[in-house]
């Protein structure tokens, strides 16, 4: 049985296993002051404008201990925090605690609405 791959000038496959190149030692470059750095920069530049301008979704990013790191203008609009006010909270400034008089109310009122009761409760303590 012939092999055609064998005998096509354009097969790069081989019978015996190509031995690895010598090892020559890479430079290692330091890119602080290089034109990739700069192009790195400028992408981030970039990247953090095009977050910024996105208004309608809330982009933000937290730290490892949940606290807001960053904050674009659709979180502002969406969450109703400006960034000075936001950025080094706790994420769980989001969430309503579950044991809040609040929290409370608002699933006592649910629980009246779904049974038919027109009575309500109402809140006057912190929000």
């Amino acid at each position: 049985m012939n092999d055609k791959a064998k005998k096509d000038p354009l097969s790069v496959r081989s019978s015996k296993v190509a031995k690895a190149p010598a090892k020559s030692k890479t430079p290692i470059i330091p890119i602080g002051h290089s034109r990739l750095s700069d192009t790195i920069k400028q992408g981030e530049r970039i990247y953090q404008l095009m977050v910024d301008a996105v208004r309608d979704y809330a982009i933000f990013m937290l730290d490892p201990n949940g606290h807001v790191a960053s904050w674009n203008q659709g979180a502002q609009r969406i969450k109703g925090y400006t960034a000075d006010e936001i950025i080094g909270q706790h994420f769980s400034v989001f969430y309503p605690a579950e044991g809040s008089s609040r929290s409370r109310l608002v699933r006592a009122n649910s629980k009246r609405k779904e049974s038919g009761c027109e009575k309500t409760a109402q809140f006057s303590g912190p929000a």
